[in-house]
This record gives structure tokens, C-alpha cells and sequence, in this order.
């Protein structure tokens, strides 16, 4: 379930789906679809106290760079799907 930001945080440094919902990214040649731009990340914080997003190696993305954010499956919810872990 996708929460908005400006409702709810996720804890510090907990790696989190990320989404914009006011950008957008085309597939290409895939499909003339538009979605809306999803990361992996966390809150992050600098040493000043300043709260931040940190996506793969990128650090720095403003608090207002994304609109909302999800947790991200457990190994045991991927387990359903009937892989083998």
C-alpha cells in the first residue's frame, strides 16, 4: 500500500519503494504508456540534522522528491509466489 509522504515517514535508514507521482517516465518502443517514476531508498540525514533520500548511491534528493512511498515485500511474503528463497 502506497503512503503519502506528507501523511506518514518511514523509519530512518528502513530501504523503502519510493514513487513521484508528478513525473513521469515513457517505456520507449515498449508501450507509449506513461509511469510514474519509482526508486528503491531511505530517510536519510546529514550530520546538520537535515533530512534527505538516498536512492542506490545517490544521496541528497530533497524531501519533496517523491510523493509517496511503500515497504517492500519480506522474503517470507515472496515466498507465496512459490519460489523457493
Amino acid at each position: 500500500m502506497w503512503i503519502k509522504i506528507i501523511d506518514e515517514l518511514p523509519a530512518p535508514l528502513k530501504l523503502v519503494a519510493l514513487m513521484e507521482c508528478n513525473s513521469y517516465m515513457n517505456m520507449g518502443n515498449i508501450t507509449d504508456e506513461q509511469f510514474p517514476v519509482c526508486r528503491v531508498g531511505y530517510l536519510d540525514a546529514s550530520l546538520s540534522g537535515h533530512s534527505f533520500w538516498s536512492c542506490y548511491v545517490e544521496r541528497g534528493f530533497t524531501m519533496d522528491s517523491f510523493t509517496h512511498w511503500a515497504a517492500l515485500p519480506t522474503f517470507e511474503d515472496l515466498k507465496c509466489f512459490g519460489g523457493e528463497l
